[in-house]
């Protein structure tokens, strides 16, 4: 019988974070530690290095998609991990697809990459609280393929549960959900329903990140004052923050950014704000974000209005996006080899986020899901003191400042 594959990416991060300069700002101390380094290996680098370019890759592909005015919010960080050990579940092809898609064809350094960010990323800065979980729930009809749970062992730390997952079973639809809520620190408390457990289902993956961290510059909550947002189809009225002090501050053709750093500096946040007569998704969409990287900041300040955010989590469908990025039949059957017995399936990928900015810094959530189930078939100029005023819809991303890895890419259209 043809059966079809049901995968669930989970990613959450929890940020509570700041914002510093190379330089203490005014009114704070300098941290006596350095963020702690992590050593990765040169296959590992070539990794870590092409995994950059899927993170735009990817989010700029779910705006694609998205309704033009609508918030996204994506976990690229999620969706490679999650990818790179779906990859060693799919025949050649798909593999193959995956790994390109990555930009890295190399599976055993994605494999290693995936595990070194398991290891270390939680590691690198003491003063933020992060960490990543991975696991695979499966039909207990089949028998997982030793060749691949050893890989999910060995560089995923994937928990595994046989479980019956084709009756809708209350029992198994809470433990799923509370395995993500306990990983997202509850602020993703639902993935599934008994309707997502049916006859068809026989697999389940997860990846789960949770981050938290205090802004290294937090903003003063007396300078918060309800101010006008411009969105892209309404304007409303917000609590909009304030910082004069000293930032991280870059300029280039079509936008300017903010960099903000969390904890010891080992997470930054980069705020991007495109100029006045540029559209913000022709902006996400060219190549001018690639340079986000390279672009070199000064230590200035800055009159910097952020508003306070809350973007409630939505679920998006990732089928079509990853499609334009390569990996395509992804709702076709195709041959999977994650049981011992190979078996011809189509899998389902969504993810949904969340995430919150305060005076005190920010909360985050993101999960990314699909399943293999039983089925028939497919489903402007600076001036002495800049102002920077994010009034008006922007970009941010959220990124470990080593490897490049971006836990958050977020689209604001509408506050």
């Amino acid at each position: 019988m043809k059966k079809t594959f049901s995968l669930l990416f989970a990613a959450l991060a929890l940020l509570a974070a700041g914002c510093s300069s190379d330089e203490p700002a005014p009114g704070t101390e300098p941290t006596p530690d350095a963020p702690v380094k992590f050593e990765l290996t040169e296959a590992e680098s070539r990794a870590a290095a092409a995994t950059q370019g899927f993170n735009l890759d990817f989010f700029q592909a779910v705006c694609q998609h998205a309704p033009a005015d609508e918030n996204v919010t994506t976990s690229p960080l999620s969706a490679s991990i999650l990818l790179s050990m779906f990859a060693n579940a799919c025949d050649d092809t798909h593999r193959s697809q995956i790994a390109s898609a990555l930009g890295c064809r190399d599976i055993d350094a994605l494999n290693s990459l995936a595990s070194k960010y398991l290891l270390a990323l939680p590691l690198v800065d003491e003063s933020v609280d992060m960490t990543l979980a991975n696991s695979v729930w499966y039909h207990n009809k089949y028998s997982l393929n030793p060749d691949f749970a050893s890989i999910v062992d060995k560089y995923y730390a994937g928990d595994k549960y046989d479980r019956n997952l084709q009756t809708g079973d209350p029992a198994i639809v809470s433990e799923i959900n509370k395995w993500v809520s306990d990983k997202t620190s509850e602020l993703i408390k639902e993935i599934v329903t008994a309707k997502d457990l049916n006859a068809q289902t026989i697999a389940i993956m997860a990846n789960a990140i949770y981050f938290k961290g205090q802004w290294a510059n937090p903003f003063e909550p007396e300078n918060t004052a309800e101010k006008e947002f411009k969105g892209a189809t309404a304007t409303s009225v917000v609590d909009m923050m304030f910082n004069g002090g000293m930032q991280h501050y870059a300029e280039a053709e079509s936008f300017r950014a903010i960099k903000m750093e969390f904890g010891k500096g080992a997470f930054e946040a980069v705020l991007v704000l495109p100029n006045e007569n540029t559209d913000l998704n022709a902006l996400i969409a060219s190549d001018e974000l690639s340079s986000l990287s390279k672009l070199r900041y000064e230590d200035t300040p800055v009159n910097f209005h952020l508003p306070r955010l809350k973007l409630s989590p939505e679920k998006i469908s990732l089928n079509v996006p990853l499609a334009t990025l390569g990996i395509s039949d992804l709702g076709q059957l195709n041959k999977y080899v994650i049981f011992t017995t190979p078996v011809e399936a189509m899998s389902k990928i969504f993810q949904k986020a969340t995430i919150e900015f305060t005076e005190e810094g920010a909360e985050g959530a993101g999960v990314t899901w699909t399943g293999l189930e039983l089925a028939p078939g497919p489903d402007a100029p600076a001036t002495t003191k800049p102002e920077m005023n994010f009034n008006r819809p922007f970009a941010f991303f959220i990124n470990e400042a080593t490897t490049g890895a971006c836990l958050f890419a977020t689209r604001v259209c509408n506050l």
